[in-house]
């Protein structure tokens, strides 16, 4: 793995095989901008499960649960790390528009422009100086300019056609996260036998059922660490945990800091 960081930005470059498993899913205080160069993955972002093949570019917000499941035999990916800093104040009101349901598949015309600004910013980042900060502002207001270019041509067939039941149980699960849902009542709700539930459920989302609830209570949990006082005992509760060791254990694990750390580190005071 090649990583390089400058201030605020980090340059990834790795290459991984089909055994490679993202334990968890997970969130970024910092944007995130995902560039497959070879082989195929399936992509889990927010509510969406997304096909992503080769050129694909992938944006993750900041605080967007997320986690990738490799599909190909190998597959090479670009990841860059930064903050909003370094996205041009024009830029950002559309910001969100430039990657419609989160994925862009470049088009034959700026492909060559876009694969070169990626590696621009590589060989910037194996080099730093004391210009390189403003350097890469100016790449990544090159990439999203020559992106907002077209837009449009996002492919809404990159998405997965999700199992209707399976697509039906991630409404459920997301209005109701808080209430007391376990693998049995979801399996019956369904009207299904709970191995057969929880097989179509991994299969269709690569993520099992009690991991996808607990990410959608670890992201509200979040929201309300940042936007709320209320004690992380009583977020706890609110979210659907009933034991908030538990809860602050789970968080560390996705975070990698406990529940008022990641209050102190993010919340905007």
């Amino acid at each position: 793995m090649k990583e390089k960081r400058i201030e605020d930005f980090t340059f990834e470059r790795v290459i991984h095989d089909c055994s490679h498993v993202m334990m968890s899913s997970h969130s970024h205080a910092r944007f995130e901008i995902y560039y497959l160069l070879s082989g195929e993955c399936r992509y889990f972002i927010g509510n969406r499960i997304l096909t992503v093949r080769k050129n694909d570019i992938i944006l993750i917000p900041r605080g967007v649960m997320h986690k990738t499941v490799y599909i190909s035999d190998v597959c090479e990916r670009i990841l860059l790390h930064f903050n909003g800093d370094f996205i041009n104040p024009v830029i950002v009101p559309k910001f969100y528009r430039f990657f419609p349901n989160y994925i862009y598949t470049p088009t034959e015309d700026n492909l060559p422009r876009i694969h070169q600004t990626f590696l621009d910013i590589e060989r910037e980042c194996q080099s730093p100086d004391e210009f390189s900060y403003e350097l890469l502002k100016g790449s990544i207001t090159l990439l999203l300019s020559e992106i907002a270019r077209s837009a449009h041509s996002g492919k809404e067939e990159n998405f997965e056609k999700t199992n209707i039941i399976i697509d039906d149980a991630i409404c459920y699960m997301t209005a109701n996260y808080a209430e007391n849902l376990t693998l049995e009542s979801m399996a019956r709700r369904a009207m299904l036998s709970e191995s057969h539930f929880s097989r179509l459920f991994k299969s269709t989302t690569s993520i099992g059922f009690k991991e996808y609830l607990n990410m959608l209570r670890i992201r509200e949990a979040q929201r309300l660490l940042l936007n709320t006082s209320s004690s992380v005992c009583e977020i706890a509760f609110s979210c659907g945990f009933n034991d908030s060791n538990y809860f602050s254990t789970l968080f560390k694990s996705v975070h990698g800091v406990s529940p008022l750390g990641f209050r102190r580190a993010n919340r905007q005071l």
